[in-house]
């Protein structure tokens, strides 16, 4: 909307620009009124460790400091499909962790170390997909561009690749928009 001086002058609304503000209408409509934003800082305990065995002899761990649990395999899961699909067997001790653990995870930052690459391939890929249907193609335009201008940002400044960034980047980030305005 930046742009117009003259209390005359008109502006073309878009369809997108529409779409966004059906959505928007839509989301206020049914907010409660309840952020669920995470913890401001990372901390030493915000990771949650797990593993699965693809034998059925085995099972799965979840490790977050200072509890752990154990899950053996199910005896009537041996010599089944359950068993040759690796990116099944390292979800179930994520499920258990946060089942169990619901209460110490809730509105927490959080870093998972699994070691199956397919299934995080298919977890980033999953929740691209979701995030690209939840938003309009005007809004995913200018946050793409964002993220793009935030990433060039942390090459050129040196700053950490790592995601979720922490908030004294994002801090950085504004202030350096800021001046370049």
């Amino acid at each position: 909307m930046a742009g117009l001086t003259n209390p005359r002058q008109h502006l073309r609304v878009t369809s997108a620009l529409k779409e966004d503000l059906r959505l928007w209408l839509v989301f206020l409509e049914a907010f409660n009124g309840t952020s669920f934003l995470p913890e401001l800082a990372w901390t030493s305990d915000s990771t949650l460790h797990t593993d699965s065995a693809g034998s059925p002899d085995l099972g799965c761990a979840a490790y977050f400091h200072p509890k752990w649990c154990y899950f053996p395999w199910p005896r009537h899961w041996a010599f089944t499909d359950l068993m040759r699909d690796i990116t099944f067997l390292e979800l179930i001790p994520i499920l258990l962790a946060f089942q169990m653990w619901t209460s110490f995870l809730t509105h927490r930052k959080l870093i998972l170390h699994v070691d199956n690459q397919a299934y995080e391939a298919d977890l980033r890929s999953k929740t691209n997909e979701l995030l690209n249907a939840s938003i309009s193609g005007n809004t995913k335009e200018v946050y793409s561009n964002g993220l793009k201008a935030f990433e060039t940002f942390r090459i050129i400044h040196g700053r950490q690749q790592i995601w979720a960034p922490d908030v004294q980047q994002i801090i950085d980030f504004v202030a350096f928009l800021a001046i370049q305005n």
